[in-house]
C-alpha cells in the first residue's frame, strides 16, 4: 500500500510549517512505554531521570508547533497492561497538553483517540493484463513498492 512513503512525501510537503518535525519508525517498540522515550530521543532531547519522559516533552515543547512521524503504529495498539501503559492513551495525553503538536500516524487500525483524522488508503495499482516490457511493469507504484522492498533485504 505504501502507508511510509506517503507519510515520508507528505511530511516532505509540510514540515517547513512546523519548528520541529521527526520521522519516527516505532516498528521495532517492544513496549508501548517506551514511546515517550523514543520521541525525546528522535526530537534530541535530554532525558531528566527526575521527570517522567511525558512530561519532560510536554514541559520543553508545548509551546512549539511540532510534526511527529509516526510510523507502523499498529502494534502498540495492543492491549496495554497497568504496568506498561497504552500508546494510545500516551498520545492522547500529549495532544491534549500540547496545543501546538501534530502527529501523522501511519498504522493499519484506527487509534480511535479524539481528534484523530482518518484516510483511508486504496492498494497501489498493478498490471490489468499481461505484460510483456519490464519498463511497463517496472513503471506500477505496486512494483516500485515491490522492488524496493525486495532491494532492503537484499541488494542484487
Amino acid at each position: 500500500m505504501g502507508k511510509t512513503r506517503l507519510a515520508i512525501e507528505a511530511t516532505e510537503i509540510i514540515k517547513e510549517r512546523f519548528a520541529l518535525h521527526a520521522f519516527i519508525p516505532v516498528e521495532e517498540l517492544t513496549r508501548p512505554w517506551l514511546l515517550a522515550d523514543t520521541i525525546l530521543r528522535a526530537l534530541s532531547i535530554p532525558r531528566d531521570p527526575e521527570i517522567e519522559a511525558i512530561d519532560l516533552l510536554v514541559e520543553r515543547l508545548k509551546a512549539f508547533r511540532i510534526l511527529l512521524v509516526l510510523d507502523s503504529f499498529e502494534h502498540l495498539l495492543v492491549e496495554a497492561t497497568p504496568f506498561e501503559g497504552d500508546a494510545r492513551e500516551l498520545l492522547g495525553h500529549l495532544l491534549q497538553r500540547m496545543p501546538y503538536l501534530h502527529c501523522l500516524v501511519t498504522s493499519r487500525q484506527k487509534l480511535q483517540i479524539p481528534g484523530e483524522w482518518d484516510l483511508n488508503l486504496m492498494p497501489l495499482s498493478t498490471p490489468t493484463h499481461e505484460i510483456t516490457d519490464i519498463a511497463e511493469i517496472a513503471a506500477f507504484p505496486s512494483v516500485q513498492l515491490y522492488l524496493r522492498r525486495a532491494q532492503e533485504k537484499r541488494a542484487d
